[in-house]
């Protein structure tokens, strides 16, 4: 009879263990190990109807990586894979542990940062700059050669009015797209 048990209650352990892995599979980037977009999707929604209760700011930092294609394009896509792994990591340990750090498209992150208004984040976003700028994750040898991105563009937006989010974040997001598309092909 305790044999019996035991199956049992390795089993529902087992089974626990695979629905938490797939459940990480499916919300994470694998190449990075940050959320992707697909959390963000569920993840944003919870936070507005929070921040809405709890009346509180939240700022959003999209951030594109510097001349990225030129990486893919002359060094191939396993470096530029170990840029943006670097990156992922350095960003994910500037954030404090209620903000949400997305992998929004290929070279695009995305902060979410509840409880935060605009009157500090430039500081924090030189911080992010620098930090990538001296990171021994991106001191790879062809950086010197070509002076690979070590720089980030950024673009912030802190939400006090919640009743709009949804569309406020798609718009933001869009704009931000738009603005660097064009800085590219300058």
């Amino acid at each position: 009879m305790s044999k019996l048990l035991l199956g049992h209650i390795a089993g529902a352990l087992k089974r626990i263990s695979l629905q938490k892995s797939l459940r990480e599979q499916a919300e994470k980037d694998s190449l990075t190990g940050v959320y992707n977009r697909r959390y963000f999707n569920n993840f944003i929604d919870r936070e507005i109807e929070r921040s809405k209760r709890y009346k509180y700011f939240i700022t959003f930092i999209m951030i594109d990586i510097d001349r990225f294609k030129e990486i893919n394009d002359r060094f191939g896509h396993q470096m530029g894979d170990e840029v943006l792994k670097g990156i992922g990591h350095i960003l994910e340990a500037q954030i404090r542990k209620i903000d949400t750090l997305v992998r929004y498209g290929g070279d695009e992150f995305l902060i979410v940062l509840p409880e935060a208004d605009d009157k500090n984040i430039n500081g924090f976003i030189s911080r992010l700059k620098k930090t990538v700028n001296n990171s021994r994750y991106l001191s790879f040898e062809p950086r010197k050669r070509l002076m690979l991105p070590s720089t980030l563009e950024t673009i912030i937006s802190c939400f006090p009015d919640i009743r709009q989010a949804t569309i406020f974040i798609n718009y933001f997001i869009y704009c931000f797209m738009y603005y660097i598309i064009i800085n590219k092909l300058k």
